[in-house]
Parts: C-alpha cells; sequence; structure tokens
C-alpha cells in the first residue's frame, strides 16, 4: 500500500508546477518508493521460506 501511495505522490510531484516538488521531491519519493518495495518483496520472501521450513511443517502435524 505505501509503495503504492509513494508513486502517487511521486507522480504528483513530478507533474507539479513548483520546482522544488519537481526537482527534489519527486525523485525523492521515487527513491522511496523503490527501497519500500525492495523491503516489502524480502518480507513477503521471509515469510514464504519460514512457512516451507521442515521443524514447521512437523510441529503442524
Amino acid at each position: 500500500m505505501l509503495v503504492v501511495l509513494l508513486t502517487l505522490g511521486t507522480v504528483a510531484n513530478i507533474l507539479s508546477q513548483s520546482p522544488w516538488e519537481r526537482f527534489l521531491l519527486g525523485p525523492v519519493t521515487f527513491v522511496l518508493a523503490g527501497l519500500c518495495f525492495v523491503v516489502a518483496r524480502s518480507a513477503a520472501d521471509t515469510v514464504a521460506s519460514a512457512s516451507e521450513r521442515p521443524e514447521r511443517q512437523q510441529a503442524t502435524q
């Protein structure tokens, strides 16, 4: 959700008439959206790998 909001914020900042928003806040929000995407993907991979562990499967049986 945060990645989507930051991406929309990036678009809004780039389309703004204010030079500060176009040249400073636009790239900053773009980088933040990218970093949030990386964190979200790594968290999803961690959860997926934790559910595939053998000791996890034995505990549920």
